[in-house]
């Protein structure tokens, strides 16, 4: 999750690091209700600190606020196994979810 340089201090959002944080959890919490498995995702939230257009502008500030998901081809790899855990269960078809976070653009811009 990712927001502007605009700094926020509300009770909900103390912080623009909050914020980036709710937005990507919001997005995890989407992919889970539909189907996809919790152990396979985390959420991080970087606030400000990774702009990808200029903050002076509304443009500019519009495209800092945004999720991006990062796909790993080979997911499994990342865990170690228990004995009661099956690698089938990470590669199960997986449905397709629509949409974005709260106050994320519609579009997904590159990381």
């Amino acid at each position: 999750g990712h927001t502007d340089d605009l700094p926020i201090n509300t009770p909900e959002f103390p912080s623009n690091w909050a914020l980036s944080s709710a937005r990507a959890a919001v997005v995890v919490n989407q992919l889970m209700s539909n189907g996809i498995d919790p152990r396979r995702m985390a959420a991080i939230g970087y606030g400000e600190h990774h702009p990808i257009a200029d903050n002076r502008t509304e443009d500019g500030r519009y495209q800092n606020r945004r999720v991006v998901i990062v796909l790993m081809s080979n997911a499994a790899a990342r865990y170690k196994l228990s004995s009661g855990d099956r690698v089938e269960d990470f590669d199960a078809p997986r449905k397709t979810v629509s949409g974005t976070a709260p106050g994320a653009p519609a579009e997904v811009g590159k990381p």
